[in-house]
């Protein structure tokens, strides 16, 4: 398992011949030795054979001469054996050991057993040691001695002494250098051993030859297309002829890759573009350009009811449709995406004055302006369109789509069904707002915010009954930022929740405190947002904190618009019931701007209604806004309602709103919205006296 997790972890082109190499080398090495052995051994037997002969030749020959008295002859034949150089020692001697015949004159005469070391170099055997044949005959004992052959044998011979012949034995000792042999010999396997090795290299060269056109070339082609892919391009392609497994890869490959471009680069739905192919196309376009282009935002508007109405089927069909109709618009040089449910994107052609891209942009609108017909119904499809130049407002695809956003956003904001080609003001504005977002993130409530508080009169007794807390930020960084701004970037961020949270607790807080003072505390209006009241959680929050802190429910109203009840009824009935019955008072905040039913508003659990500050503004002096204001009052007297009339800022207005029989009033009139500090005053002195107005 290591071993193949070692060679996994390299590379094919060259794990493969590496290990072919050392196969073909382990092979020659122990091919190289193996012959070497085994050469050398046959060289030796043979040389054995030869040498074993001879001395079965100097046995006859010495048995023979000596019998018949003829020791030259002896002589003569083993300075014959002698010629051979690597003849080291032929001796002959008798029983008591002295030299009889010998290669080495000098020797004869000598004691074989006194010989020196450098005369003689192998071991001395006892002629009793020699063995006889079934014959009774010495046997020739051939050994291996210090990479010598060393031969031993005897002779029974009649020698004679005194002028008589006895039977006597003859010890013959043989020393047969091998050095030279085996020398010539290793010369020659070396050479041979040489053109092994050739032979062995020429076929690895054959092998990798071999590998590299079938294996190694069409593996490393494939792997290139393959790195190409990885990196995004998948329009490379490269076939590999035959019908063998790596072909068979090959095929696959482009199969799958075909089949994953389409994945990568188009829309499944409408066959354009999709996303991640056009930034790529805008890229390389955007590279070339040196004129203006626009990358143009469309939005289908209201394409989740048309989905929900008809299904999402139908839903796909349009969505073909209207890329289809798109597409019909544009010219070569220009490309469609679909980037996201019903959002397509538009790169223009080349247009020298900015002008000509608004009418080109203007032109586009019209023709989008689609009907279809299903089963008979007629069916609309608009959309918004939001547009940002290059290079005016960016020189790379993010940046510009950045703006299109902020273009199309602006554009929805402004009423949809409509386009909206981005300029400073609205780059600004936005710029505004991420920075107002920065710094809200980051911020402390309690160090940031301040509430101001705004009084709320009797008009019968001209006392003052209740207040509204209205938010205040002035900013270090921004400076003073108005509610109208800062509320509905809380509301997109998702921080208006908290931010509620937190107004409820100051002015709980605030209230504990002018307890402890003895300054008189009345109700206390504070705005909710459908965020903070769609929280699973709200009531329990506050009820708990009401509880925790032993305070009158009665001192807390919550305001909600009439389009934030709307946005859910039957959660916010269910929602309402729950405050109400905590003893919190309701109120419905600028009644008459949203959606207004006596169908919802009769079964709300509400105890105030406020008439919002654009009706009372022309009072008493616009006949309409008189009528308007007077059948508020009188629907809200029948239904139960008390009534407060926001923006009062004169006495008209103020005796206008008495005699039609409102309840309360709040504006300029009295008292602007002011800090704690500055309110305290006002409650001492008119919580329990009357106000006096002035004409």
């Amino acid at each position: 398992m290591k071993l193949n997790n070692f060679l996994i972890s390299y590379n094919l082109r060259i794990v493969f011949p590496v290990i072919v190499s050392f196969l073909l080398m382990i092979n020659f090495i122990f091919s190289s030795i193996f012959e070497y052995n085994d050469h050398i051994r046959i060289v030796k037997e043979g040389k054995r054979t030869e040498i074993e002969n001879y001395m079965n030749l100097l046995i006859d020959v010495v048995e023979f001469n000596t019998n018949n008295n003829s020791p030259g002859q002896i002589d003569s034949f083993i300075s014959n054996i002698s010629m051979d150089s690597q003849v080291l020692n032929l001796i002959i001697f008798s029983e008591d050991g002295i030299i009889k015949h010998s290669n080495h004159k000098i020797n004869i005469g000598e004691n074989f057993y006194d010989l020196e070391a450098d005369d003689y170099s192998g071991p001395k055997t006892p002629m009793t040691l020699i063995n006889r044949d079934e014959n009774n005959k010495f046997q020739i004992n051939i050994v291996e001695f210090e990479n010598k052959i060393i031969v031993y044998s005897a002779i029974s011979a009649q020698i004679k002494k005194n002028e008589l012949r006895d039977l006597s034995t003859l010890s013959i000792y043989f020393e047969y250098s091998l050095s030279n042999l085996i020398s010539k010999e290793v010369d020659s396997i070396v050479r041979k051993t040489w053109m092994s090795f050739v032979k062995v290299f020429l076929t690895y060269l054959l092998l990798y030859f071999v590998f590299k056109q079938l294996i190694s070339l069409r593996l490393q082609a494939l792997l290139n297309i393959m790195e190409k892919a990885k990196s995004g391009n998948l329009q490379s392609k490269f076939t590999v002829l035959g019908n063998d497994e790596i072909a068979s890869i090959s095929r696959s490959y482009i199969t799958l890759t075909e089949k994953l471009e389409k994945l990568l680069y188009f829309d499944s739905i409408t066959g354009v573009y999709n996303r991640f192919a056009f930034e790529i196309y805008t890229t390389n376009q955007l590279s070339t350009t040196k004129m203006h282009r626009g990358l143009v935002l469309i939005d289908l508007d209201d394409f989740k009811e048309i989905n929900d109405t008809y299904g999402h089927q139908f839903g796909d069909e349009i969505l073909k449709k209207y890329a289809a109709n798109i597409e019909a618009y544009l010219s070569l040089d220009e490309s469609i995406a679909r980037i996201g449910g019903d959002e397509f994107l538009i790169l223009t052609g080349e247009f020298e004055r900015i002008e000509d891209l608004e009418k080109y942009i203007s032109g586009l609108y019209e023709h989008l302006k689609t009907e279809i017909i299903h089963k008979g119904n007629i069916i609309e499809v608009r959309a918004t369109l939001g547009v940002s130049v290059y290079p005016d407002h960016g020189t790379d695809f993010k940046s510009l789509l950045i703006n299109t956003d902020i273009a199309i956003f602006n554009a929805k904001k402004e009423g949809k069904n409509k386009f909206l080609l981005i300029d400073e003001k609205v780059v600004s504005k936005t710029n505004r707002k991420n920075q107002i977002l920065a710094i809200l993130k980051n911020s402390n409530f309690d160090q940031e915010f301040q509430l101001y508080y705004q009084p709320i009169l009797s008009v019968k007794t001209n006392m003052i009954c209740g207040l509204e807390a209205l938010l205040r930020w002035n900013s270090k960084e921004m400076g003073y930022v108005p509610p109208d701004e800062l509320i509905p970037i809380m509301e997109e961020s998702g921080m208006v929740k908290e931010l509620g949270r937190w107004v409820i607790r100051t002015v709980i807080a605030q209230q504990i405190d002018w307890m402890k003072r003895d300054i008189p505390v009345v109700t206390v209006n504070v705005n909710v947002s459908f965020q903070e009241f769609s929280q699973k959680d709200y009531v329990f929050f506050l009820e708990s904190y009401l509880f925790k802190h032993k305070f009158d429910p009665k001192l807390i109203k919550l305001e909600i618009t009439e389009s934030e009840i709307m946005k859910n009824l039957d959660m916010t009935m269910i929602n309402l019931n729950q405050i109400r019955n905590m003893g919190v008072g309701l109120a419905i905040d600028d009644f008459g701007t949203g959606y207004s039913s006596l169908s919802y508003l009769k079964n709300l659990p509400i105890t105030h209604i406020k008439i919002d500050k654009s009706f009372i503004t022309d009072v008493p002096r616009d006949v309409n806004d008189n009528h308007l204001v007077q059948t508020i009052l009188k629907l809200a007297m029948n239904l139960g309602f008390e009534t407060v009339a926001e923006g009062v800022e004169s006495i008209e207005q103020y005796e206008f709103l008495l005699e039609n029989g409102c309840d309360t009033i709040q504006g300029y009139l009295f008292s602007r919205p002011v800090p704690a500090q500055q309110l305290e005053p006002l409650l001492k002195e008119y919580v329990n006296n009357p106000y006096q107005f002035k004409k």
